[in-house]
């Protein structure tokens, strides 16, 4: 082999489509060594220096790997976790085919974070793909990329977030020392609550009939509503005056309800009025205005959530409200499987829901109950019914792991594949009963293994049983094989076809044949674990 190698050709190759592609003016400056970034590039505009950097990872490839939009490309875990865990600088990956002489490149710590699966640090590997509208030759594009990418990754590693909420504080607090001012900054939304410390005289003016509109939902029923630029100013005050422009500029977000943190439990009614099943332990949290109050209720770390809508006239129905549910069984993914948060209770309720005359959620405060609100089984309660099957498959899964003592963390619930789990579920049953039986009807054909001194002890047409084999059947939880079974199905007072009865007088006793049978009104299928590998 000589000195210079196709490897080397290719890495000069991308390296120089690279450079070529980016704007003259930009400062290019190579690292060496080379550990896990090639390059820093500065951007440069008006013909001066930014500041602004980004790292580059390049790769070039003679073979690269296409969809009808992405290229793939393979990169080590242990480089995707630097970039995600210590980097601090936006990275870029460039693949560049050099048979075509096209480059395309990834912003990497936001892909990863965004699109990667949560378990992709177990792999050594990750292949990432790169959409091909992502191309060099578009450096308009790119460039907006790059100024997006450094705005995420200082989101990404923020300075010190209490001096600057202490900071504001005091300022707003200096503007006028009869209010109190709490600044909070969450979830990229930063929020001021002003209480005062006296009676004030302020003026708050609103414009246009969608402003007065949104004004009720604000005082009436305690909603949040956003005020769009022009709708909203507040006057009476220089902490007021403080925000105007921005409130004209920008539009704002009010918040004028008070917030109640209390109690609830659920609970199934039969038409006896008997409960049938309660689930404790929900929280609920209470907004509300003058004559609206709205309820938003969950069971912690689980899928369950409940809105209710009620009005505080008390000539209506006190205990009748607007009841929504929403059961999104994803939140229990990331969870041990042995200990999904209230299993137990959701599955329970979610299978007595059809027996349920209502559904009924009662509301308490430092233990004094303050109201309820019921429905009917059917609207929403047909969405937590949809769940029912899903929740059944979980229950195998969960039996099954404690049986042989695993403790697998749920991944998304798409791998939970309806012909892998059929066959999970006669595992489940055939391990805690011995069996699985059931009446069957139809016709059913496999293979027999001939033994006419038992199996097949015939009248006219109806055999006492007979025996079909499916052997090697692998088990999965998830996509994780646990064992290897072979399945005996038995079936009792079945008829032969005439086909069948014909090869069986001919074979001997061993023979394997296969057959096909049909059900009589007596047929039973039992169903049990294959002698070879029975434990």
């Amino acid at each position: 082999m000589g000195t210079i190698n196709s490897t080397f050709v290719i890495e000069k190759k991308a390296q120089r489509l690279f450079v070529n592609a980016l704007p003259p003016k930009w400062l290019i400056r190579e690292q060496s060594p080379d550990v896990h970034i090639d390059y820093f590039i500065e951007i440069v505009e008006e013909s001066e220096p930014t500041g602004l950097l980004f790292g580059t990872q390049l790769k070039g490839t003679a073979s690269a790997r296409y969809t009808s939009k992405y290229i793939k490309y393979s990169f080590e875990k242990k480089h995707l976790a630097y970039y995600v865990d210590k980097v601090k600088q936006a990275v870029f990956l460039v693949v560049v085919d050099v048979n075509e002489g096209k480059g395309y490149w990834l912003f990497a710590q936001k892909n990863i974070i965004n699109e990667l699966r949560p378990n992709w640090r177990r792999q050594k590997n990750v292949e990432l793909k790169i959409p091909l509208h992502n191309e060099l030759g578009n450096i308009d594009q790119f460039l907006k990329e790059i100024k997006e990418a450094d705005v995420f990754m200082r989101d990404l590693w923020p300075g010190s977030v209490a001096a600057a909420v202490q900071k504001e504080q005091q300022k707003l607090k200096g503007m006028d020392d009869r209010f109190n001012v709490n600044v909070n900054f969450e979830n990229g939304v930063t929020r001021y609550k002003f209480s005062a410390n006296e009676n004030i005289i302020g003026h708050m003016h609103i414009n246009g009939k969608e402003g007065i509109h949104k004004l009720e939902d604000l005082i009436k029923r305690g909603r949040t509503v956003t005020f769009e630029p022009g709708e909203f100013s507040m006057s009476g005050s220089k902490l007021f005056d403080s925000f105007t422009e921005d409130f004209m500029r920008h539009g704002v977000l009010v918040e004028a309800s008070k917030t109640v943190i209390c109690d609830a439990e659920l609970s199934i009614i039969n038409p006896n009025g008997d409960s049938l099943h309660v689930i404790h332990a929900l929280k609920a949290e209470m907004k509300g205005g003058s004559e609206e109050v709205a309820i938003h209720a969950t069971l912690p770390d689980s899928p369950l959530t409940i809105y209710l809508e009620r009005t505080l006239n008390v000539v209506e129905r006190p205990d009748r409200g607007e009841m929504k549910f929403s059961l999104n069984l994803e939140k229990w993914v990331g969870q041990a499987v042995r200990i999904l948060s209230h299993f137990e209770q959701l599955y329970r309720f979610v299978q007595l829901v059809d027996e349920g005359n209502s559904i009924k959620l009662s509301f308490s405060f430092h233990g004094n109950e303050l109201f309820s609100g019921t429905t009917r089984p059917g609207g929403e309660a047909l969405f937590i019914r949809e769940c029912l099957p899903k929740l059944k498959n979980l229950d195998d899964v969960r039996v099954v792991c404690r049986k042989l003592n695993l403790d697998p963390i749920l991944p998304p619930l798409e791998t939970l594949e309806e012909d892998k789990q059929s066959w999970l579920h006669l595992y489940r049953k055939i391990t805690e009963q011995g069996e699985y039986k059931e009446h069957y009807e139809g016709v059913v054909s496999g293979i027999v293994v001939v033994n006419k001194s038992s199996d097949l002890v015939s009248t006219v047409d109806t055999y006492r049983t007979i025996k079909l084999v499916h052997t090697k059947v692998p088990i999965y939880i998830f996509e994780d094989l646990v064992d290897i079974r072979s399945f005996e199905h038995v079936f009792t007072n079945i008829k032969l076809s005439t086909s069948s009865k014909n090869r069986l007088n001919v074979a001997l006793d061993g023979d394997e044949i296969e057959v096909e049978l049909e059900a009589t009104e007596g047929t039973e299928h039992i169903i049990v674990f294959g002698n070879d590998l029975k434990n």
